[in-house]
């Protein structure tokens, strides 16, 4: 039986939209140790994350960054951006995040 290396490693980094998309999916789990989330649009927009099932909202200011560095163990984690009622069509809804910490097992 393998150790599990305890290495603090960049478990995945892009760009959240309005669309549900699963950006860890880990058989084994992770212990996410920073999620860091930016906003470099003009308007404030709202994340959803949805960690093993159990979905948290955030709200980002505009041209500013929210960090989450508590740890978290997570199988899955899935994001979307949760678009106002009163969004234009010409609204940019876009978010870049980095996420950092641990994987459990093998990958």
């Amino acid at each position: 039986m393998e150790d599990t290396l305890d290495v603090i490693k960049r478990l995945n980094v892009g760009v959240i939209t309005d669309t549900e998309e699963t950006i860890i999916d880990l058989t084994n789990g992770a212990v996410i140790k920073t999620i860091l989330i930016g906003n470099g649009t003009e308007k404030e927009q709202t994340v959803s994350l949805e960690i093993d099932g159990a979905v948290f909202l955030y709200v980002i200011q505009s041209k500013s960054t929210l960090n989450i560095s508590d740890s978290i163990v997570c199988n899955i984690l899935k994001t979307k951006i949760i678009k106002p009622t009163d969004a234009l069509e010409t609204d940019e809804f876009k978010l870049n995040y980095h996420i950092s910490g641990i994987q459990l097992g093998n990958a």
